[in-house]
């Protein structure tokens, strides 16, 4: 299974328009908003912003320029980022696990956010579509 487990920010530009930055009104931001915001970090390729609500387990995993080769390496295997779906939520205990549907140039994927109730960022994953949540 194409997986990878990401935990810092940035990745490769790509030349497809990234997907919309979502705005709030209110100032929490959910879960949902939090994955649209750091995939359009990653497809900016902007790894400072997109390891900004990174736990810090997730900060110490993972180094902005490690998210950048794996977002590369990703892009190599499925082509090159296109296009992105509605965010879809599953709870899992106190996190929140949020999957974004990719197309990909060559294959469709899978961009998935773990998100703690505070906010903090607990896992970030490039996986192939369909994959389960565990």
């Amino acid at each position: 299974m194409l997986g990878v487990l990401i935990a810092a920010a940035g990745c490769a530009t790509s030349t497809a328009s990234p997907p919309p930055t979502p705005t709030s009104t209110t100032a929490a931001v959910t879960p949902d908003q939090l994955a649209l915001t750091t995939l359009n970090d990653i497809v900016q390729g902007d790894p400072a912003a997109a390891t900004v609500n990174f736990d810090q387990t997730m900060r110490r995993l993972l180094s902005p320029d490690a998210l950048q080769r794996t977002w590369t390496a990703y892009q190599e295997q499925l082509g090159p980022y296109q296009s992105q779906g509605d965010p879809q939520d599953v709870r899992r205990g106190k996190i929140t696990v949020v999957n974004v549907p990719l197309q990909m140039q060559n294959a469709p994927g899978q961009f998935r956010l773990s998100v703690h109730s505070d906010g903090q960022i607990a896992g970030l994953y490039f996986l192939k579509e369909g994959a389960p949540v565990p």
